[in-house]
């Protein structure tokens, strides 16, 4: 492997690291910006991150580095925990999407948002006797929580539920770069 910037190995591969994950949230941030009314949020971002690194690899000076680069970058991909975390954290997050979907839509009228209570000591009375009405009314703890999640994403107007998408639609994406870094040979060669 090429001594990249005369960094030793390990520094080599958090240097590289660094700025794949820089660039990567650098475009989701402007992808986010950019489609910010639309579900779909920043797909894309690692496919686009991918693009700028082949191009800058294969037709810039920084091509002398894409044989480091593309060891780095396939041994992080190849490595399960990677893989493992983003499913489990994607199947989280789907989780809560289905819960704000579920509370808004079969509970609408117990939706309540929290900025209606001008008062701390009133937010904190009004969440336990909110909890405690729905176990009286005999909610199920799915049903309580769809509630509770879609009574937080109404306070912030929205931007849970559209966060949380924009966070899902990413773990796919990178779930199946994940899985084409693992089946490819290389990556930049």
């Amino acid at each position: 492997m090429l001594q990249l910037l005369g960094l030793g190995i390990g520094k080599q591969k958090l240097a590289i690291l660094l700025v794949w994950f820089a660039c990567l949230v650098g475009v989701r941030l402007l992808l986010g910006l950019i489609l910010s009314n639309m579900w779909i949020g920043t797909v894309g971002a690692v496919a686009i991150t991918f693009g700028l690194f082949y191009l800058a690899l294969m037709h810039t000076p920084l091509r002398r580095y894409k044989f480091a680069v593309n060891d780095i970058l396939k041994e992080w991909y190849k490595k399960k925990y990677l893989l493992y975390s983003v499913a489990i954290s994607g199947s989280i997050i789907l989780g809560l999407i289905v819960l704000i979907e579920y509370g808004y839509g079969n509970h609408p009228g117990e939706i309540v948002s929290l900025k209606e209570i001008t008062t701390l000591q009133g937010a904190q009375d009004h969440v336990n006797e909110s909890v405690k009405a729905l176990t009286l009314k005999g909610y199920s703890v799915f049903d309580a929580a769809s509630i509770t999640a879609a009574s937080v994403d109404k306070s912030l107007q929205g931007f849970y539920l559209k966060s949380a998408s924009f966070v899902f639609a990413e773990h796919l994406e990178i779930i199946a770069f994940t899985l084409f870094a693992r089946k490819s040979a290389s990556l930049f060669i």
